[in-house]
């Protein structure tokens, strides 16, 4: 059941990123359905897609009229009944990785309301607990505000040493009163022993659930990845005019890959704070063990054959 927006803060903006490809789970959904599908389209932790689960989440956090969805290329396709709610949806012309797949949509934020919080939130993702998941993201959009010049990225508190995700080393003697902390550094899928390193640590996930003014994110790419923000930048001049499809196809066609993480964030530190999300389990499911693990304490078990239904079903 969608979760009313009526207390949906004004001023706050939602992305969801909804294009990746899916590539670590491709075989396993393949050998399921007989064809290939992102993981966010298909249905792995409950009756409904990763992507609905997501909408569901953020439709208490963010009125429609102010969430912007991107998709791949080709996604359409797989939106069903998802696309009356994902308010205004982008196809991007091609993959280019995370940064361009955050910018893309912040630019028609941008041009729309220069003075939005932009709450993001990656669509294919597990989470336990709406109601403390979302507790997390409004302690995150008012530190935010609070200090507007940040980035506040939630952390999730790690059950085991993963190399396959994201880790945050945060600064633990300089925290505010909501306790979100400094970024000391950043390092993505390290190895298995770094991992086990920063997880003894205390360390913690980069979930790339997060909250920013949108004119502060959009400085930071001018700040650390300039190469790219070169097109974005003479990109926003057409967008809402007759121009703005062919412009938006140079755009990437001169476009290169970046990721979020490693390009960005990593470069700039000291633009970060982070927040631990207290009461959520999180995960990724990048992994086939991890779905298997998730599911098995949920009491779904996997049929002994595929079923093309399982997966991708719409709720």
């Amino acid at each position: 059941m969608e979760i009313s927006s009526k207390d949906a803060a004004p001023g706050r903006w939602g992305i969801v990123l909804a294009g990746g490809e899916g590539e670590r789970l491709k075989p396993l959904i393949r050998q399921w359905l007989g064809h290939e599908k992102p993981k966010q389209f298909c249905a792995l932790t409950s009756d409904k897609t990763l992507l609905e689960e997501t909408l569901d989440r953020v439709s208490g956090l963010v009125a429609r009229e102010r969430l912007v969805t991107i998709i791949g290329r080709d996604h359409a396709r797989f939106m069903n009944g998802c696309a009356a709610r994902a308010g205004r949806l982008i196809s991007q012309p091609a993959g280019r990785e995370t940064a361009p797949g955050i910018f893309l949509p912040a630019a028609y934020i941008l041009r729309a309301d220069p003075s939005a919080t932009v709450l993001i939130f990656p669509s294919d993702h597990f989470v336990s607990s709406t109601p403390a998941f979302s507790a997390s993201v409004r302690r995150a959009a008012a530190l935010a505000e609070r200090c507007p010049d940040k980035i506040v990225l939630l952390g999730a508190i790690p059950d085991g040493p993963e190399e396959d995700y994201g880790w945050i080393e945060p600064d633990r003697t300089w925290s505010t009163p909501a306790g979100a902390m400094k970024v000391t550094r950043f390092r993505e899928k390290p190895g298995a022993r770094e991992a086990a390193a920063m997880y003894e640590e205390g360390c913690l996930w980069n979930t790339m659930v997060m909250a920013v003014k949108v004119r502060t994110l959009w400085d930071m790419g001018r700040a650390g990845l300039p190469e790219m923000m070169t097109h974005f930048d003479a990109l926003l001049p057409a967008l809402g005019t007759a121009s703005e499809s062919s412009a938006l196809a140079e755009a990437y066609r001169r476009l290169g890959s970046f990721n979020f993480s490693r390009d960005l964030v990593e470069r700039l530190p000291e633009r970060v704070m982070v927040l631990p999300m207290e009461g959520v389990e999180w995960s990724d499911l990048g992994r086939p063990a991890r779905i298997q693990e998730i599911r098995g304490r949920l009491g779904r078990s996997w049929p002994a054959a595929p079923v093309p239904c399982l997966i991708g079903a719409a709720a």
